[in-house]
């Protein structure tokens, strides 16, 4: 008998450790989801449509993303982690929500290193800063002295609190020795209607969702979160320039729960590399301001620490409490 149970026992190991992989053989034999964690017309919905429509082709099953926007993306963040690891549902994280919020937030509902497996480093990005057309300064000089000289009277929105944009304001505040009011916003597109409108003041933003804008002059760019000025937009300068040593560089990427079966990460990483590899897809990265950085799931993890070890630093630096 204890021959048996022995012999069924070792079965069931062997059979339980190889069984992902088993599953894994016929992957995918329906839909996918990519979660994306901004609203529509965001950077975050812009690389996962540009993803999803990639991977539709090359898997030959569709792949549709769905907009979970809300407190700095991590609603759809939460909502990715909570999902069947099972390599149908993906989401699409940033700098924001995985590199900075498990410093910012006092309970995050998921925790990016035990929840999450890293599937794809897509891009590396530097947002612009821009301010109403209404402020009376046209440079990053100006709009650093001004705000020295009136602290806390203009305010600055973000996509909410821990979002990178929040943090590269806070530390631009800090190294800048300047003092702005923070609006949490829940999506990015009020953020442009209402730097528009001239309720906004100030706003850190990817460069596609506000450089058409800034071209009609209804809103100006005073200078980027790169240490050095964008390949695609030379002409605005490194908010370094003015603010010797900022530098805050964005990212996104997607992950899967953290018990997706090897094998299917392997594959996804394969197809997603693939398509950032597409010449189409490549230029409009670029144009935006994205630079494409595909790399082995192993890889990118030892990235996404190094970003949350670097920005966690930052956080205690600049003393900025959780909330």
């Amino acid at each position: 008998m204890r021959l048996k149970l022995s012999i069924g026992l070792l079965g069931c190991i062997s059979f339980c450790a190889i069984s992902p992989l088993v599953g894994a053989t016929d992957y995918p034999s329906g839909p996918l989801k990519i979660i994306a964690t901004q609203g529509p017309g965001s950077s975050t919905d812009m690389h996962a449509r540009l993803i999803a429509n990639g991977l539709t082709k090359r898997l030959g099953q569709p792949v549709v993303v769905e907009n979970i926007a809300g407190a700095a993306g991590t609603l759809g963040m939460t909502a990715g982690a909570r999902a069947p690891a099972d390599g149908y549902t993906l989401v699409l994280g940033n700098n924001g929500n995985i590199g900075i919020a498990p410093y910012t937030f006092k309970s995050l509902p998921y925790d990016p290193q035990r929840d999450l497996v890293p599937i794809a480093h897509l891009t590396d990005n530097w947002q612009v800063l821009v301010v109403s057309e209404k402020l009376p300064f046209n440079t990053m000089s100006g709009f650093i002295d001004y705000a020295k000289r009136n602290p806390g009277k203009l305010n600055y929105g973000s996509p909410g609190a821990g979002s990178h944009a929040h943090l590269a304001m806070e530390l631009l505040q800090s190294m800048a020795g300047i003092k702005l009011t923070h609006i949490p916003y829940k999506t990015t597109g009020q953020i442009s209607n209402d730097l528009l409108g001239g309720t906004l003041d100030v706003a850190m933003d990817n460069y596609i969702a506000v450089g058409p804008l800034a071209e009609q002059g209804r809103i100006k760019i005073l200078g980027t979160t790169s240490p050095v000025a964008l390949k695609a937009e030379p002409q605005i300068p490194p908010i370094a320039k003015s603010v010797p040593g900022y530098e805050a560089t964005g990212w996104f990427g997607l992950f899967a729960p953290k018990q997706t079966p090897d094998a299917i990460v392997k594959r996804l990483n394969a197809e997603i590399n693939a398509v950032m590899e597409d010449a189409s897809v490549k230029k409009t990265m670029s144009d935006a301001g994205f630079v494409a950085v595909p790399s082995s799931p192993k890889a990118f993890a030892q990235y996404v620490r190094q970003a949350q070890e670097k920005w966690s630093g930052i956080v205690k630096k600049i003393g900025l409490q959780p909330q």
